[in-house]
């Protein structure tokens, strides 16, 4: 027999049970009906190693309720995002839900086709990391009454209920820490699209500089991540042409590549250019010593936006926006 066709019938009869009693454990409601612990976990482990798979769209239609939980986010391979995945599965599964995860890569169409695609298959919620214009698409969302939260950044020209960093706060704080240390000339690195995320990091960077009356716009690069490698080789090449004394990224992603071309070319982190960088990652141990790091604190983030989630599924809808404080981690204690 192929496994994937085992049914609820054929455990009942391998084990000389009722269908519908194989059919509670499989619910998940053998203890709520007073099944002996010993009878679950028999019915349990036959299914396992039959190979039984529920069908979700049958338990859909017959409870009104799929079970599942959708989360989108711009980019899985991201060091961050993909520490988000591994949280939201975790809670997910703890909380009875399977988890669908989908990755757009910042492209409007594949945003689209991912979103229609989860309404369709009538997930129960989703966690969004929006992609920057995608009001029109977010509003499908509203229409088809799936409630839904914003993680990490959101969406200005809409009212949603949302968990996002403290972004501008640290970003002054890094900013703040690299004129201490001395540096008048600071550029920054950031994506050429306008997330909020992106844009509160840079708005925090300007605000510190002119606070200190250093602020120069034209050391604010603008990087494509669909040409990333290439435009940073070339941004860094123009922040040493203009001599520039410390250099702040604005992610993970900038900042690792950033930090493995100034290496490449000889330069030592802080003596010959100070760093800081939003987000600690494994890479940046390397720089033990001069590197400033804003580390997201993404365990908050995810529990909060998850507790909101499953609040708004069982009906309660109110409006939450929550900024989520960033811990600053000076120079040789990253990873600590």
């Amino acid at each position: 027999m192929a496994k994937s066709s085992v049914t609820i019938r054929d455990i009942a009869e391998k084990l000389e049970v009722s269908s519908s009693l194989v059919s509670i454990v499989l619910s998940g409601k053998g203890k709520q009906k007073r099944i002996k612990p010993d009878t679950i976990n028999r019915i349990e482990k036959a299914a396992l190693d039959m190979g039984y798979k529920p069908n979700l769209q049958a338990r859909a239609l017959r409870t009104n309720r799929s079970g599942l939980i959708a989360l989108v986010v711009p980019d899985i391979s991201n060091h961050f995002f993909a520490r988000m995945s591994k949280r939201m599965e975790e809670l997910s599964f703890s909380s009875d839900y399977e988890l669908l995860i989908g990755s757009f890569d910042e492209d409007k169409e594949k945003f689209r086709r991912l979103i229609e695609r989860f309404i369709g298959v009538n997930v129960e919620g989703m966690i969004i990391t929006p992609q920057i214009s995608s009001t029109s698409i977010i509003k499908e969302i509203k229409k088809s009454g799936i409630p839904f939260v914003f993680i990490d950044r959101y969406l200005s020209d809409l009212e949603s209920t949302f968990v996002v960093s403290d972004n501008k706060t640290a970003a002054m704080t890094l900013t703040q820490a690299l004129i201490l240390q001395g540096a008048k000339k600071i550029a920054a690195v950031t994506y050429s699209f306008k997330s909020t995320a992106h844009s509160d990091r840079i708005e925090g960077y300007w605000n510190t500089l002119k606070e200190n009356n250093i602020y120069q716009d034209e050391y604010v690069f603008s990087i494509s991540p669909q040409n990333l490698e290439e435009e940073m080789n070339l941004a860094i090449e123009k922040i040493l042409s203009l001599n520039i004394d410390a250099i702040f990224f604005t992610n993970n992603a900038l900042g690792v590549l950033g930090l493995k071309i100034l290496t490449k070319l000889g330069y030592k982190i802080p003596k010959d250019i100070k760093v800081a960088c939003f987000d600690n990652v494994d890479s940046f141990q390397l720089f033990a010593g001069g590197l400033w790091c804003a580390e997201q604190n993404l365990e908050v983030m995810c529990d909060h936006s998850f507790e909101i989630l499953l609040n708004m599924i069982s009906g309660l809808n109110v409006l939450q926006n929550y900024f989520v404080p960033v811990r600053i981690i000076p120079p040789a204690k990253q990873n600590s």
